[in-house]
């Protein structure tokens, strides 16, 4: 049997259960129940690591009476779930074969290990140590991590590789199936793991779930004292490194149009998405923020990016096209209007709602957006 053909099994057999699964949760499963609810608290916990409570929402679900359906969806989140456990039980036993002075290469840009204990890693990279746990790595240092002592050309273990891309809220779908495809390649049996790549995707900062397609709309008037808050040399840029964000000059970027609005365009020759922020000094209070993005690209965020250099922040998802933002900040809570629909503000592990950090947006390679209007009030 080909790989394509065990491919196309598996595509036929996750179409099954998509099917048959909608079918099921309608009748059997809904939103709003016990049932439900603990369900999604279950994945929420292993997208977001944090696995003492994962196994004690385990532990509760499993003394809860339910329909059939809800014990075979339960059957195959605790199966994940101890695949899970053992996947970051070799994410730390590799980051433990870590030497200080050690240097780790990640798209050909070497990072100098500083050390690794109780759960923390610390590496250098331009300049500056940069500390991460297994609860905020990013993807790319897990997977180098655990590559240090788990063989992947192994079957068995690409069905760790699989679970960790299905259920973390930084992992990806489609490497998921990948995996799993290679695994059942191998002899190994995947069946029962395969509807969840048809559950909800778990929200993150770094995978969210995006509106939909905004409506054509009229760009209007820029206001003379809004042109100000425009200017180029009034924002920066961060390009995407190895492991985190590498601050540079927003002028490669950046230009004004002939009526005051800043125009970003990415050339293809960059690494990944740009980030585009407001410069200044962090906002660390209150805020309220209302900005207009013209020809947003496909799959990009807007929200209060962090000071430094590392992922998070706390942003909205954006949809393509001419987008209006309402965003802001008060006691500590966020708030979010999308082309004037409210919006959950989706925030990255870690994060402290207090973060002191910068308005921004994500611009791919190759993408261009238009920041067509800003208006911000900030507090002490």
């Amino acid at each position: 049997m080909t790989f394509s053909s065990i491919l196309v099994q598996l595509r036929y057999l996750l179409m099954a259960w998509l099917i048959l699964g909608f079918w099921i949760s309608g009748l059997a499963i809904g939103d709003d129940d016990a049932h439900g609810k603990i369900l999604r608290e279950i994945r929420d916990a292993m997208a977001q690591r944090d696995l003492p409570a994962g196994k004690a929402k385990l532990q509760q679900a499993a003394a809860m009476e339910g329909s059939e359906a809800f014990a075979t969806e339960l059957n195959r989140l605790q199966q994940l779930f101890e695949y899970l456990m053992d996947f970051w039980h070799a994410v730390d036993d590799g980051a433990k074969t870590l030497r200080g002075g050690e240097e780790l290469t990640f798209d050909g840009v070497p990072v100098a290990v500083v050390e690794y204990a109780n759960g923390r890693i610390v590496l250098r990279a331009m300049g500056q140590n940069k500390r991460f746990t297994l609860r905020d790595m990013p993807t790319k240092l897990v997977l180098k991590l655990v590559s240090r002592s788990m063989r992947t050309s192994v079957p068995a273990n690409k069905v760790f590789l699989g679970t960790y891309h299905a259920v973390d809220a930084k992992g990806d779908r489609a490497e998921a199936a990948r995996w799993w495809a290679e695994a059942a390649r191998g002899g190994q049996d995947v069946s029962l793991l395969l509807p969840e790549l048809a559950a909800e995707p778990n929200k993150s900062a770094t995978s969210p779930e995006r509106p939909p397609p905004t409506e054509p709309m009229k760009l209007p008037e820029l206001p003379t004292e809004a042109r100000a808050l425009l200017a180029g040399e009034k924002w920066t840029a961060r390009r995407r490194g190895a492991i985190e964000w590498i601050p540079c000059s927003a002028t490669q970027f950046t230009t004004n149009s002939p009526d005051g609005r800043l125009v970003v365009k990415v050339p293809e020759t960059e690494r990944g998405d740009v980030q585009i922020l407001y410069g200044g000094s962090p906002l660390a209070g209150d805020f309220e923020c209302r900005v207009l993005l013209a020809n947003v690209p496909e799959k990009q965020v807007f929200g209060l990016l962090p000071g430094d250099t590392t992922d998070g922040g706390h942003v909205v998802p954006l949809p393509p096209g001419n987008v209006l933002v309402e965003f802001g900040r008060a006691a500590g809570k966020y708030r979010a209007r999308v082309n004037r629909t409210e919006v959950p503000v989706q925030s990255a592990v870690s994060t402290p709602a207090t973060l002191a950090g910068h308005l921004g947006f994500t611009v791919p390679r190759g993408g261009s957006t238009t920041v067509a209007l800003l208006q911000l009030r900030a507090g002490r």
